[in-house]
């Protein structure tokens, strides 16, 4: 017959860890952002999303000309406009907000390594001018194959890179759809 065994309880302190670590990954879970009243004040505070799409379809059309006029590149639209919600980071928005990913912008070619410092400077002045940080975040810097990311307080994000080709796109970031906007205050269930 196997000897018998006594289980203790585990000691106070063992206890609390474990109840901790439960706490903390249950916290983590569901990706909590700001209430539905503090997400509306927040997104009220920003442009709509069809004036958001405006305003960074002119920030891309400067950059594109700005490029050309400088560094001889010919450009024509990759792919076409999408949107989605804004996700965890905004619960309860539903359809009152909304994300969208501008047209890629591409230009045949990869724009030389001795052009990228100077293309890199003159996308991160333009973006300046619409509130992104002028220091991109650098994801690829490689030899002809470059890749940076230029960020908005607002989570709006401008990609730029260099490989095959050469390319610009923004990701708006959240924003009231222009019903909501002008609603101010989220729509009854």
């Amino acid at each position: 017959m196997p000897p018998h065994h006594t289980r203790r309880a585990p000691s106070p302190i063992v206890a609390l860890a474990g109840a901790f670590a439960v706490a903390g990954l249950l916290a983590g879970c569901g990706g909590e952002g700001p209430s539905v009243s503090d997400a509306y004040r927040e997104l009220m505070q920003r442009p709509d999303i069809e004036q958001a799409q405006e305003i960074y379809t002119t920030m891309l059309t400067t950059i594109r000309e700005r490029l050309t006029a400088e560094l001889g590149r010919a450009w024509k639209q990759g792919d076409d406009l999408s949107g989605s919600g804004c996700g965890n980071g905004y619960p309860g928005l539903d359809a009152d907000g909304e994300i969208r990913r501008l047209p890629r912008w591409d230009s045949p070619g990869n724009l030389p390594d001795a052009q990228w410092p100077r293309a890199q400077e003159l996308v991160g002045q333009i973006a300046a001018t619409y509130g992104f940080n002028p220091a991109p975040k650098v994801f690829k810097d490689a030899p002809s194959n470059h890749d940076v990311v230029y960020r908005k307080s607002d989570g709006a994000l401008l990609n730029f890179g260099t490989g095959k080709n050469t390319s610009v796109r923004v990701d708006t970031g959240c924003h009231l759809t222009v019903e909501a906007h002008r609603r101010g205050s989220p729509s009854k269930p």
